[in-house]
């Protein structure tokens, strides 16, 4: 399973920093997803074996685990650190349902609903709504940039009741309304595209 980067927009790119302004209070969910990337890592690293650049791959994948974890909190244990990721991995892949629940993560992942959410506060610095949300709106941006689904339809899509919760959301997250963030990506995939024609 390959983790999904922060502010990745379909298979195009990833925006550019110029594009969108990120408020410093929601960098905590960017090393949330950092976490997932670095577990997955090592997970791969490990089945790998001896492959060129595993050690190198480890090395980074602790110091990612590492910064999660500087917080006021106890180390990771390896069984932790395994129910954690899985945990992601299971609402980034899960949580564009609109019934996905926390008591229904729990259940994935074998812990309770409250022990479960207390672990991914203590380790990720965010919530379960948190991580479900941000899941939600990452497909959203790959929606909003790679299809004609209107932003209503896409709403839907990724498990939001109403056009307006999603909206709130999305502009919370990403600092925009899902429209603006629509326009000024493909503006600059445009010109990105004009410019290409241009050369050849």
């Amino acid at each position: 399973i390959r983790p999904v980067a922060i502010g990745q927009i379909g298979p195009e790119r990833p925006v550019t920093q110029d594009l969108l302004h990120v408020d410093p209070a929601h960098r905590r969910g960017h090393e949330s997803l950092a976490f997932l990337n670095a577990s997955c890592n090592m997970r791969q690293d490990e089945e790998g074996g001896g492959r060129p650049g595993a050690a190198a791959s480890r090395e980074d994948g602790k110091r990612a685990l590492g910064k999660v974890n500087s917080r006021d909190s106890p180390a990771l244990t390896p069984h932790q650190i395994r129910t954690v990721s899985t945990a992601l991995r299971y609402v980034r892949d899960h949580g564009c349902r609109r019934d996905f629940s926390l008591r229904r993560l729990a259940a994935a992942v074998g812990f309770s609903a409250f022990h479960l959410d207390r672990l991914l506060k203590a380790h990720t610095g965010e919530s379960f709504v948190t991580h479900r949300t941000t899941a939600r709106i990452e497909r959203a941006k790959g929606l909003l940039v790679n299809s004609s689904l209107s932003i209503k339809e896409i709403s839907a899509v990724v498990g939001f009741n109403t056009v307006g919760s999603f909206s709130r959301a999305f502009k919370r997250t990403c600092g925009v309304q899902p429209g603006y963030w629509r326009e000024r990506c493909l503006c600059e995939r445009h010109v990105r595209t004009s410019a290409t024609h241009g050369v050849t």
